[in-house]
């Protein structure tokens, strides 16, 4: 096996053998960074020079380097094929991996060593877990300034794509030793800890002003990254970091990083990404990483493309990887005989624990709002406020830990705290709940229990918590089963099998499988795996290891089970992509095409309201191109069209709300497609285009680039004044120069003091108090300019003093944001003009006329209601009535008929109106098929278009639902077609959705991203190992003795 090395000064390839060969130095970039653009000559690459500067100021012995753009042909597939697999020995091998990024990092090394080292005793804290002894002084002391400083510097590192791509994080986490450069072709080595401990320590901390958007790529790429290469963790786990990183070529995703993981399967030519990903799987369990047999239960994503292989029950879905894998509470699971894996199947020894059913349903965790997940509200909300049933959550819940009087006393805490806890959730005051515990003994054992729940409950963070008893002769064991949402709960008897899955501090993870069919009459025969329950007590362990060791067998094409689910999934993909037709279709309901257009208008409406009326916002809401850095990897185009449509949006609220594409390459030059959702007259179009007229003047070079830009601010205000006066209103309100004055004494008494740029920049804030609608155009332009920096460059500063308690931005720097938004969209106008002239010469604006607003009325229906419920749900229809009553405090169906009448007019919105066009004139359907909007999309237009068979995308959606939404209408032609197959979809989605939430607990969003009050088991992002709890020593339980009066025989099928 050969590869070829790079002569840095020369430009030469030579091929050496890839056990023999010179030292050499790999580079590490992101194609999107054109560094090394593939067809350029390497010499005269913009990425030649970091290599250049790297190898002289630390290697000045080594002329060879290794390129991944040019040292693989990129034009012959076979050499692609045969180099990806040595790619995890080519960075192995080389003497340092050389991470090239596109930006200035403005860092000394003696200033990072310096930094380093006042920063070592924060590092010791944070791997001893010393918080209570030494996290005052990095809290509150002179260390919290260190800190600060670090992950400012940090955070430099990822304002470019490095950190999002797939390959990358190999490189990274395979070299012998890391450097960074950047443009200002310094080069850095950095302790990889700081990466590691640094947003973990903040995070524990509570260090508000390093907990912003500047740092979100530490949080959610670089500290997982750091932590597989520090080593801490078992190597597969670098699976789990792909859920957030992007490849150009999918099954890249799982080539990528596999060499990292220590499992390589063989490349294939055209692989799917799901059918590698099903391979490596098959592969890591033959190794023996039976971690990846034990997930837990997620969801299916939502995708309007059906699974294109066959579902195997052992293989988590592709999609779902990174989050089945950071909530497992497994790191290393060491098997207990040897292991087969074949025609998708695992076989291997296991220990036959006993039986179970799935018992009473629980539900899923309380999370108010994403990424906020409140335990011990669950637990509360799961005993329905009956003593029984707090009883059977406490044993269960327990896992064993707890004798009969510690039991009880847990029991009590939930039970005492229904009440408060349903209180909370009704007002939507979570944050400010506190369990009421008398003093003492209930107190201690509340706080072990809680911890104990930092490892017991991340598997049940995607799924459908269930109680169970695992019996085997006399002996009942209390356990929760955790189900995906959407998977069928079985009503027989299951086995319970014990592969060896153990926590870090010995409780027990056992796999949950369909019984052999009677007729089989053999213990061999190919079980379906379930699920997994969560964490059970380890205090059986003695007796586990006494019984006998048998062989089990899982999943591929033997598991009856399986077979047929994938067979149902690949007849499906191979008739239509629309499955929910096909079902319903299958089942003799009417499809899409026998319904007509009006009826199925009213019916999406009728779902958008009630869904709204549970829970408006379905998600978490994504960053807007304006809003980030100008240096950021987003596309100059799209930021462009972001821009035009802010600056078209003249007024505030969603009235003149507006969407634009762009047509390139016509006959008659670029045209701009602009969409808004209430009229647009003759006069203010032609003023939208006198600002592209400008835009192309600057393109043709006719101009002084700051006196146009000038002008187009100017004419920019002229547009959007009524919506600018809108935003500065409130700073004229009473309490925000009070606010400001607060923040400026922060500033004169705080750690900012020797910071001369923003000391300079914050004392502006008084200045907001004085805009008004009678303030001038020049001075709105310097404000935009100055307001511009707040976002970012001063976020985190701005935090420290001007909401140094909250972790929510209050409105007036809200306000500020949005002023440096028209900054951010001139900006972004100019910089494409000047760079791609060819789109300006020449470029108009043309409308789409938005169709006529509709009206909705329920025509006197009074159960429309119950009809929805019943379309839903399988529940009894007072039964969820009567939930409504308590969530709303009102008659249900008074309610729902009173937001139907006050919701009467319907719009169609702006991005609806440009995808309707294009579908009615496909010939004119542009090549970049992106949105630029003037808000955030909304919730449904965001499903409907990432669903539409174009695949229309934008920068950001909000994920709130806005009942007055109308779908639009065709009465023909190929348009009418797509649009009623989406909107019949989308109604599908929508009532699975409401179903969901009917039956399980009322306006809880469904995202599942990050703990409130811990992490989850041992997260990549800040991994711990496991140790004892210490707020007492329970007496354990036997496998003889059952506790009296606690763990009585119950019917759990209830």
């Amino acid at each position: 096996m050969s590869f070829r090395l790079l002569n840095v000064h020369t430009g030469e390839l030579t091929e050496y053998p890839l056990s023999a060969h010179p030292p050499y130095i790999a580079a590490s970039h992101a194609w999107s960074e054109r560094l090394f653009p593939p067809g350029v000559d390497f010499l005269a690459s913009p990425g030649r020079d970091a290599l250049v500067a790297t190898i002289e100021q630390r290697y000045p012995t080594i002329t060879l380097c290794w390129v991944d753009t040019i040292c693989i042909d990129q034009n012959d597939e076979d050499d692609k094929l045969r180099q990806i697999p040595m790619m995890g020995e080519i960075f192995r091998g080389a003497e340092a991996v050389l991470i090239i990024l596109g930006c200035v990092l403005g860092m000394r090394q003696d200033h990072v060593d310096e930094l380093t080292e006042q920063l070592g005793g924060a590092l010791s804290m944070e791997a001893d877990e010393a918080w209570a002894s030494e996290g005052s002084y990095w809290q509150n002391g002179d260390g919290r300034g260190l800190i600060a400083q670090a992950m400012r510097g940090l955070a430099r590192l990822t304002v470019t794509s490095w950190s999002t791509r797939v390959w990358t994080l190999q490189e990274y986490i395979l070299a012998r030793r890391v450097i960074w450069i950047g443009q200002d072709l310094e080069s850095l080595v950095l302790n990889d800890r700081l990466f590691s401990a640094l947003p973990s320590i903040c995070d524990t901390l509570d260090i508000q002003e390093c907990l912003g958007d500047e740092f979100a790529k530490l949080y959610g790429f670089f500290s997982g990254m750091a932590n597989c290469r520090l080593g801490p963790v078992e190597k597969t786990r670098v699976m789990e970091l792909l859920g957030n990183r992007k490849a150009t070529v999918e099954c890249d995703e799982v080539y990528g990083v596999m060499a990292a993981s220590g499992v390589e399967i063989p490349t294939i030519k055209g692989e799917r990404k799901e059918s590698a990903w099903a391979r490596w799987v098959e592969a890591a369990l033959g190794r023996g990483h039976l971690r990846w047999l034990l997930m837990p239960a997620v969801s299916e994503p939502l995708s309007s493309s059906p699974q294109l292989i066959a579902r195997n029950c052992i293989v988590v879905l592709f999609g779902m990887r990174h989050k089945a894998s950071s909530g497992s509470a497994l790191d290393e699971v060491e098997p207990l005989g040897p292991i087969e894996v074949q025609n998708g199947t695992v076989t291997l020894t296991g220990r036959m624990i006993g039986i179970c059913r799935v018992g009473a349903r629980l539900g899923r965790v309380h999370e108010p709002i994403p990424n906020r997940i409140h335990r011990d509200i669950t637990l509360v909300q799961f005993t329905l406020g009956r003593w029984p049933r707090a009883l059977k959550v406490a044993l269960a819940f327990g896992a064993g830990r707890y004798n009969p009087k510690q039991t009880i006393l847990i029991a009590q805490a939930l039970l005492n705290n229904w009440t408060r806890a349903l209180y909370a959730v009704r007002h939507r005051r979570e944050d400010g709940f506190k369990m009421k515990l008398r003093p003492g003994r209930q107190t201690l054992i509340w706080q072990d229990f809680m911890a104990l729940q930092m490892g017991q409950m991340p598997g049940m963070n995607d799924g459908i918590a269930h109680l169970t008893k695992i019996r085997r002769l006399s002996v009942a064991i209390d356990a929760v089963l955790v189900l995906a949402p959407d998977q069928e709960v079985p009503d027989g008897e299951l086995i319970v099998v014990d592969v060896g899955g153990r926590t870090v501090d010995g409780r027990c993870i056992f796999m949950v499988a369909t019984k052999p069919s009677p007729e089989a009459g053999s213990s061999n025969d190919v079980l379906h795996k379930l699920c997994v329950t969560l964490p059970v007590t380890g205090d059986y362990e003695e007796a586990i290891q006494s019984l006998p060791l048998q062989t089990f067998s899982f999943g591929g094409k033997g598991c009856k089970v399986s077979s047929e689910e994938g067979r149902q999934s690949l007849l499906i993909a191979n008739i239509t992509s629309d499955f929910s037709i096909i079902t319903m279709a299958i089942q003799g309901q009417p499809t899409a095409a026998q319904v007509p257009p009006q009826e199925s208008t009213k019916r999406f409406v009728l779902n958008s309201i009630l869904l709204s009326l549970i829970e408006p916002v379905r998600g978490e809401p994504t960053v807007y191109s304006l809003d980030r850095h100008p240096h950021d990897d987003a596309s100059p185009i799209a930021k462009f069209l972001d821009s035009f449509a802010l600056i078209c949006s003249t007024r505030s609220g969603k009235e003149t709300a507006s969407a634009v594409c762009i047509e390139q390459g016509g006959p008659t030059g670029t045209i701009l497609r602009l969409a808004r959702n209430t009229s647009t007259s003759e006069d203010l179009l032609l003023r939208f285009q006198d600002v592209l007229n400008d835009l192309s003047l600057i393109a043709k070079g006719d101009c002084s680039l700051d006196q146009k830009a000038w002008e187009i601010m100017s004419k920019i205000i002229e547009l959007d004044r009524f919506k600018i006066d809108s935003i500065i209103e409130i700073f004229q309100k009473k309490e925000v120069p009070e606010l400001i004055q607060a923040a400026i004494q922060r500033l004169e008494t705080g750690e900012f003091s020797n910071h001369g740029d923003f000391l300079e920049w914050a004392r502006h804030l008084p200045s907001l108090s004085s805009l008004s609608h009678l303030t001038k155009t020049a001075e709105l332009i310097k404000q935009m300019h100055w307001a511009a920096q707040a976002r970012w460059v001063y976020s985190a500063h701005l935090q420290t003093i001007a909401f140094p308690e909250s972790k929510t931005v209050p409105a007036w720097i809200n306000n500020i944001y949005k002023l440096g938004r028209y900054h951010a969209a001139l900006v972004a106008m100019i910089k494409l003009a000047t760079t791609r002239t060819d789109l300006f010469i020449p470029i108009r604006v043309e409308l789409v006329e938005p169709p006529p607003q509709a009206q909705f009325s329920l025509n006197g229906e009074r159960e429309a209601l119950s009809n929805i419920i019943r379309k839903c749900t399988k529940a009894e229809v007072e039964d969820i009535k009567s939930q409504l009553r308590v969530y709303w405090f009102k008659n249900p169906d008074h309610h729902f008929r009173a937001a139907c009448k006050t919701r009467r007019v319907l719009i169609v919105h702006a991005e609806m109106q440009l995808a309707c066009f294009y579908d009615s004139n496909m010939e004119l359907t542009p090549r970049f098929l992106f949105m630029g909007t003037s808000k955030k999309a909304c919730f449904l237009c965001s499903t409907l278009l990432h669903r539409h068979e174009r695949g229309w995308s934008f920068s950001a959606t909000h994920s709130k639902i806005y009942a007055n939404w109308m779908p639009p209408l065709f009465s023909k032609g190929s348009a009418r077609k797509i649009h009623t197959k989406l909107i019949w979809d989308i109604n599908q989605f929508l009532e699975q959705t409401i179903g969901r939430e009917l039956e399980t607990k009322l306006g809880i969003p469904r995202s599942k991203k990050v703990q409130f009050d811990s992490t989850a088991g041992p997260s990549l992002t800040t991994f711990k190992l496991g140790g004892e709890f210490t707020f007492m020593k329970p007496q354990p339980p036997t496998l003889t003795d059952e506790p009296n009066g606690i763990a009585e025989e119950e019917d759990y099928s209830s």
